[in-house]
């Protein structure tokens, strides 16, 4: 199995000069690079910049790689999302190898595996139906196989409801759900019929409040946590986006600046999710957050052959850039 170590970890000693330190050599590494000559850029010229201006010019010149904009003709129906890109650039072999090998020393392809034995809090996030429980399952894997133990497991779930591509392209056998939320909890009781629920709070939306939706349970040794994130603004929108999932369950779990985190997702989106985490706990706490994600093991999803084009690694590399470049306003303007 290719591991590799988590991208961009904060967790040992972690300080603004250290978050500092570790933008500046991602965003200086020869794979990225050999990424932007490859589609025209001036690396050259890029690398010379200070830190701030090179994440802004990086995250502008990455639009040459948003091709979800470039093909919205590329959906069915309305819905238009990332596993639904196709790979219609004509590359040949070599160039798309070249891609993917730079975009696995930048931390989006292969599987991770966390650097510590203990955090307090194991954050599944969620996603699309099979992410939903290839995430849990990972997570409870790394428990249940004494690599890491928690004080707690939290899933951090939205009222998405899935679409039809989600539920004729992904086979997860016994997993249904009508939303995002649905399927991290049906995933959980799946995965461990032990999990037993000990308490519930759901709360309806109204103009002024996003529904939200808390439910706790334990098996005979970890303790589990279950949200239904509100929209922080319902007047602008119907469901939490990311930053209000972090922000409920930073307010839920009482987070301290000093609690210690590990993300679980898919490993492509490791480095957007990693980068944005960041920012977002070190916002609501006021100090540096001590996080990790990984991302499961690709031969789980090996059959989902859409999920290993080139174009889509460059969709998220994309998103990683321009969390980079927030990342380096909030950290360093």
């Amino acid at each position: 199995m290719n591991h590799q170590p988590p991208f961009f970890s904060t967790i040992k000693g972690i300080t603004g000069e250290k978050i500092k330190n570790q933008l500046a050599d991602w965003l200086s590494s020869p794979e990225l690079g050999d990424l932007v000559t490859l589609f025209g850029g001036n690396w050259h010229a890029l690398n010379t910049l200070a830190l701030t201006e090179k994440a802004q010019r990086l995250a502008e010149f990455s639009v040459c790689w948003d091709y979800r904009k470039q093909q919205k003709q590329c959906s069915i129906g309305n819905e238009k999302a990332r596993w639904l890109l196709q790979n219609s650039e004509q590359w040949d072999l070599q160039t798309e190898k070249r891609i993917l090998k730079n975009c696995f020393s930048l931390g989006l392809k292969g599987s991770s595996q966390p650097a510590e034995n203990y955090y307090d809090y194991v954050l599944v996030l969620g996603g699309i139906k099979s992410s939903c429980y290839y995430r849990t399952k990972y997570a409870l894997e790394l428990i249940k196989n004494g690599i890491i133990s928690c004080s707690c497991v939290a899933f951090l779930g939205t009222e998405r409801d899935i679409t039809c591509s989600e539920q004729q392209g992904f086979n997860v056998p016994n997993l249904k759900g009508k939303t995002e939320f649905e399927l991290l909890f049906n995933s959980a009781q799946l995965l461990n019929p032990a999990i037993k629920i000990s308490e519930e709070k759901t709360v309806l939306a109204s103009s002024v409040q996003g529904g939200y939706r808390i439910v706790k349970g334990q098996d005979n040794h970890n303790r589990f946590l279950f949200l239904n994130a509100p929209a922080q603004e319902p007047e602008k929108r119907k469901r939490a986006n990311t930053a209000d999932t972090y922000e409920f369950f930073a307010q839920t779990a009482n987070m301290p600046p000093d609690m210690k985190l590990l993300l679980i997702t898919t490993q492509i989106f490791v480095p957007y999710q990693q980068l944005t985490a960041v920012r977002l706990f070190s916002q609501l706490t006021g100090k540096p957050a001590c996080i990790e994600s990984v991302g499961f093991p690709n031969r789980w999803i090996e059959d989902a052959s859409f999920m290993h084009q080139p174009v889509l690694y460059l969709q998220e590399l994309r998103s990683a850039l321009l969390a980079a470049r927030d990342l380096t306003a909030y950290c360093f303007d």
